[in-house]
């Protein structure tokens, strides 16, 4: 890349008036330095809450990225080392991946397997633009396997920008503080293209997007009554109790483990309910309300092909555990796949517990709606 005068980008920057012009700005620092994908952040250091988040991919599509944020807005601040050690205490010059942690460190987070890895990225470097007594706000450049990672002299230029994106963040520093015009959650769901609701733990609908609104309208298997899912009398009980065992964990919720968080309804052959029980510090401080439950609907006949790539990078599955697991996202039950592939049904389940091994999951639901995840 060399010595790249920013001359395009800091013009961009000095356009920057309202929130949503920092995703225009990310947009041109990728193009200028070749990064794959670039984020601005912001934790608000008094209410411990991630306020501000924008990024931008080259080449990633839009809707895919939000439901990369979405899966991100699931998981602990915690999980990742990174932003752990950025908002702990100030610190001067760049934070690379290679240098302040061991790639064991970085490759065994959810934050990794689930969210970077999926995008082929490995590589990332992280600056402070902002740390005082109120907010913490850092500027991360990601690159993928191939790029590598971003070298000293690559970043220099970046770098000589910085007094700049910091007098730019200083005067919009309302961007960035935690309010309630800043949730993110709420403006998340909206931009998805997938029918998501937010609801409380008596049912009640706090917040729907119109995928989901479309849903309830169109679809046998459930309408919107009162502000409220209703479903056919089997599945009706089921969401009940559904969400009284998640009511009943939320007063356990610091000991929770992924199982005890989240539940999955199958409503049809190719329709499936995830229902995600936020923490109450997280729900507060990604939705403004204490506790919710985030109800993701994924309907099957509308994913693309199946991507065994992927799935092998992650997973590391064999030839028959791919075949099982694109027969399970067909909505296929064990005995069919037993038929179409003239194997044992013991067989297909020793597979089958082989596959909730390498994924981390404990049942044929929880592991359709992991691989739906990535389709």
């Amino acid at each position: 890349m060399g010595l790249v005068k920013p001359n395009t980008v800091t013009a961009i920057l000095d356009k920057v008036q309202h929130i949503d012009d920092w995703v225009m700005f990310l947009e041109h620092l990728n193009h200028t330095f070749n990064i794959q994908l670039s984020q601005l952040l912001a934790v608000d250091l008094e209410v411990q809450a991630l306020s501000f988040s924008v990024h931008h991919g080259l080449n990633i599509e839009a809707n895919y990225l939000n439901q990369v944020a979405l899966t991100n807005v699931r998981l602990e601040i915690d999980d990742d080392p990174r932003l752990r050690k950025s908002i702990s205490e100030p610190f001067q010059g760049w934070m690379h991946d290679s240098q302040h942690f061991t790639e064991q460190e970085i490759n065994q987070t959810q934050v990794y397997q689930q969210v970077l890895q999926p995008l082929n990225i490995q590589f990332g470097s992280a600056i402070q633009l902002i740390y005082d007594n109120k907010i913490c706000v850092i500027l991360a450049l990601l690159t993928s396997p191939h790029r590598g990672a971003l070298s000293s002299l690559e970043l220099q230029p970046i770098y000589d920008m910085l007094p700049m994106l910091q007098q730019k963040i200083y005067q919009h520093r309302h961007h960035f503080e935690y309010s309630t015009r800043t949730l993110l959650g709420s403006q998340l769901i909206q931009k998805i293209k997938q029918p998501i609701a937010i609801i409380n733990l008596n049912g009640t609908v706090l917040e729907l997007n119109d995928d989901a609104k479309n849903l309830c309208e169109n679809n046998p298997h459930l309408y919107l009554h009162q502000r409220r899912f209703t479903f056919t009398a089997n599945h009706q009980i089921q969401f009940t109790q559904h969400l009284f065992e998640l009511e009943r964990n939320y007063n356990y919720y610091q000991t929770l483990d992924y199982t005890q968080r989240t539940k999955t309804m199958v409503l049809d052959h190719d329709l499936f309910l995830t229902l995600d029980l936020l923490i109450p510090e997280k729900a507060h401080k990604i939705f403004g309300l204490r506790p919710v439950v985030l109800a993701t609907f994924t309907c099957l006949k509308h994913k693309t092909q199946y991507p065994r790539e992927l799935y092998t990078q992650i997973f590391m599955f064999t030839n028959v555990e791919h075949k099982i697991c694109e027969q399970l996202l067909n909505a296929k039950t064990l005995k069919e796949i037993s038929y179409t592939f003239n194997i044992q049904l013991d067989t297909v389940r020793k597979h089958l517990q082989s596959i909730f091994a390498k994924t981390k999951t404990h049942r044929q639901s929880e592991l359709v709606q992991l691989l739906m995840k990535f389709v």
